[in-house]
This record gives structure tokens, sequence and C-alpha cells, in this order.
């Protein structure tokens, strides 16, 4: 009675918050980011697992041919999703900055300015040096939105910030080049123009293949804040189909010969007499 009474609680809670419960964001390319579940309970019964399929489907009837989440491995979730047949391809950590860096920047501080169109190929570019296949496969570039930030050195891309600001925060994707060396003055320099404050925090996120940046953002007064594995899940199969061509005789033209050809023609009266004789 009692498991009973809690499964129509949450049906109760999901037919309320329906529209917050499952949030999809769609951006115009086949990747779905499953953005938030609630409440957490409920992907450990039946009814969870109905409205994530049922997300799939919503998701897969929009175009998308990925859906991905990011959730806490110590997260009774993490489990529920693993069964739901996600898969982790990269993990991730979060580190959260609510106040002004103490850090003052130095006069040389490395310069940084909003994406143009014309740095869209070499935004391509970094993130395909710096981002591994796998990733690739499953996570397109960053878009032509033109947000975020981008330094140049020299002539060459070094770093771009990918930037998406909200009520609640702002939430960073780094991709820096590995020769860049100063990298706590290069993160200084970016952030000058962000303002983090305890009302809106700004959340900086480190992929597990990009290294280096630990010291550098506690060294800017960055505070480990979660670690998130990355799970995907296809919601396409690959269909093999045979592709049907014409074969060259059944097109209207001869074939050529490749050698002559001779005919062998036997003359009977011309046996016959000679024969006789």
């Amino acid at each position: 009675l009692i498991r009973r009474q809690r499964q129509m609680c949450i049906r109760d809670r999901v037919v309320a918050y329906r529209r917050e419960m499952l949030r999809l964001l769609l951006e115009n390319h086949p990747l779905a980011r499953l953005a938030f579940f609630g409440p957490p309970e409920a992907l450990e019964l039946p009814l969870g697992f109905e409205m994530l399929e049922a997300l799939e489907r919503f998701a897969g009837e929009h175009g998308a041919q990925s859906l991905i989440a990011e959730v806490d491995e110590q997260a009774p979730a993490f489990e529920s999703l693993r069964a739901a047949g996600f898969a982790i391809y990269a993990r991730q950590k979060l580190w959260r900055l609510d106040r002004s860096s103490a850090h003052q920047p130095a006069p040389n501080t490395p310069a940084w300015r909003h994406p143009s169109p014309q740095d869209h190929l070499a935004i391509q570019g970094l993130f395909r040096n710096l981002v591994p296949a796998l990733v690739q496969q499953v996570e397109p570039p960053p878009g032509k939105e033109g947000q975020g930030l981008v330094h140049w050195a020299e002539g060459e891309l070094l770093a771009f910030l990918d930037v998406h600001r909200g009520p609640a925060g702002t939430w960073i994707l780094p991709y820096i080049h590995p020769a860049v060396e100063s990298r706590e003055e290069l993160v200084a320099g970016a952030l000058a123009g962000l303002s983090p404050s305890p009302s809106r925090p700004l959340y900086l996120c480190v992929r597990s293949y990009q290294g280096g940046l630990a010291a550098a953002l506690e060294a800017l007064g960055f505070q480990p804040y979660l670690d998130q594995a990355v799970m995907v899940k296809r919601l396409t199969a690959r269909l093999r189909e045979a592709a049907l061509r014409p074969l060259p005789a059944m097109e209207g033209t001869q074939p050529e010969a490749s050698a002559p050809i001779t005919y062998n023609c036997v003359r009977h009266s011309a046996v016959s007499q000679k024969r006789g004789s």
C-alpha cells in the first residue's frame, strides 16, 4: 500500500510538472541533451523508465540521433541510466567560482574577444585537434552562434571558451591548446569580463582529456564542485541497403570485341572434288 501510494504521489507530481520534468535542448543538430529529470526517485520505478522511453521517442521523432545525460556517478540515477541503455563516453569535473577572482590580471594578460564568423573554421580545427575521436562521434563542434570567447596569438587560435549564460549562472566549456604555457594568466583574462557572484556563479567544465587546468583554477579561487559521467544513448540503428546500378550491357550498348572474330567455312563441293580425284 505504501509503495502504491508512493507511485501515485510521483504520478501526480509528473502530471503537475510535466513541462518542467522533461526538458530537451534540441539545437538543430542530431544531438539532444537530457537537462532535467525529476523527482530523482522516479527512475527507480517502472514509471520512470516509461517516461524515459517516451522522452527518447520524442527526441527521435524530432531528428535526434543521440541522447546525452550528465550525471553524478554516485547518484542512483547513474545505475538507472545504465540499465536503460546509456553508456559512458567521457568524464568531467565542474569547478565553481562565486566571487570575483582575487588574482589581478597582469598588464600583458592575453586578450580575449567575441568570435566572428571568420573564426568558425579555426574553432572547428581546434575542436578536432583537442577532442578525442570517440567524443567527436557523439558531440559536434561548437556552433556558429557567436557566443563565447577566442584568443589568438601569432596568427593561430590557441583557446576558445564556449560560454552559456543563464539566470542561475554561467557555464563554460574550455578548449585550450597544449602549447599555451601561462594558463592561469589566460583564464584570468577571461574572468575579467564575466563577473561571477554568489547569486550567479560561474561553472567551468573540465573534461577528462583536458589536463593541466586544475592548478590554474585553484590559484584563481575556483572550488571543485561535482564529478560527472557523460553518458549517451544512440537512438538510431545503421541500416544497410543494396545500391542498385544497371550493368553496362543493359544500357543498350554493344560490348566491343577484345579479339578479332574469324569464321571457319567449309565448301562441300571442293571437298567432294578432292576426294573424287
